[in-house]
């Protein structure tokens, strides 16, 4: 069969390659896309978890510093009741004194009973407003995800026809050449460019007379300096 032949096969299989390697790379990028998608659900999930841990403790504190407060007021109320019913007057100085301290403990503690109160109520709105606006968010995500599936799966199923085709492209094309086009695939994007002026068409090295006179007669040679497989641009 005419060399001619032989290359015109051979830049076909290296084009029909080039579509496998642009659909493993669609593929490639739906899969990350798909990683992407389901690492922001997860951070939009851990965000509604903290938030309803932020909450959930502040609550907890509410109730802690209330039941201070209560705890004081009974000792308050316990006291008052006490110097009311006091009988000696020497023991009044002392037992007032306690009663302010009293009084004061429970001014303080209401304030933070307060204060605990406004940020429970600031973190449980975020937390409702988080949850409204995460239950969105994680919707149009899941949305994309099963956008990005399908055509995985598409993408998937175009990349097992081609490679059932490619045996047919392999066809009436020198076993040596195969072998060495099997070598370069893994190496370089485009394992076999042209020959022009004398030149890799690629890196634009200088071909030997040697070679540039084997490549008109039809043979496979390789880039001194890139490896790529050339071919001259009159074939």
């Amino acid at each position: 069969m005419d060399k001619a032949v032989f290359f015109t096969n051979f830049v076909a299989l290296v084009e029909f390659d080039n579509k496998i390697k642009l659909c493993k790379k669609s593929i490639a990028e739906e899969i990350q896309k798909i990683a992407t998608l389901q690492n922001e659900l997860v951070e939009y999930q851990t965000s509604v978890e903290d938030a309803k841990k932020q909450s959930t403790t502040l609550q907890q504190k509410v109730n802690f510093e209330e039941n201070l407060l209560a705890e004081i007021s009974k000792k308050i109320k316990a006291l008052h009741t006490t110097i009311n019913n006091l009988q000696a007057y020497k023991d009044y100085h002392a037992l007032k004194q306690e009663f302010d301290l009293l009084c004061k403990q429970q001014v303080d503690q209401e304030q933070i009973v307060a204060n605990t109160w406004d940020a429970f109520e600031i973190a449980e709105k975020n937390y409702k407003n988080l949850l409204i606006s995460t239950a969105n968010t994680n919707k149009l995500l899941e949305e994309n995800m099963s956008v990005s599936e399908q055509k995985k799966a598409q993408l998937e199923g175009d990349l097992r026809n081609l490679y059932e085709q490619r045996p047919t492209y392999e066809v009436n094309i020198p076993q040596e050449w195969l072998n060495k086009y099997a070598t370069m695939q893994s190496k370089v994007e485009n394992p076999i460019v042209t020959v022009e002026n004398g030149q890799c068409a690629s890196c634009f090295y200088q071909l030997t007379g040697t070679d540039v006179q084997a490549i008109k007669k039809g043979a496979l040679v390789q880039c001194k300096n890139c490896f790529r497989l050339l071919y001259g641009s009159h074939n």
